[in-house]
């Protein structure tokens, strides 16, 4: 669990109902790399792994990052440890 830093003002996704129809709301209007910018825990990018291969995401905070890497969610390649 990652816990949500106010100086970024991060709020993490948790209803299950919007992180589908978010993801649902993007297949089709996005090429077929996509690129998510602050994944926090990586909730939205599971569900956007169901409609795309090529997903990179970006993601400033260091304890994202190594939530994504130690929980596999992404391979390493495809984690951009900066600010976007």
């Amino acid at each position: 669990m990652v816990t949500p830093k106010k100086y970024l003002g991060q709020h993490f996704l948790e209803d299950e109902t919007v992180v589908q129809r978010t993801a649902q709301a993007c297949v089709g209007l996005a090429s077929k790399q996509v690129i998510e910018v602050g994944p926090g825990e990586g909730v939205l990018t599971v569900e956007l792994l169901k409609h795309y291969d090529d997903l990179m995401v970006i993601e400033l905070d260091q304890e994202s990052v190594q939530h994504l890497r130690k929980n596999e969610i992404l391979p390493e390649k495809r984690i951009i440890s900066d600010d976007f």
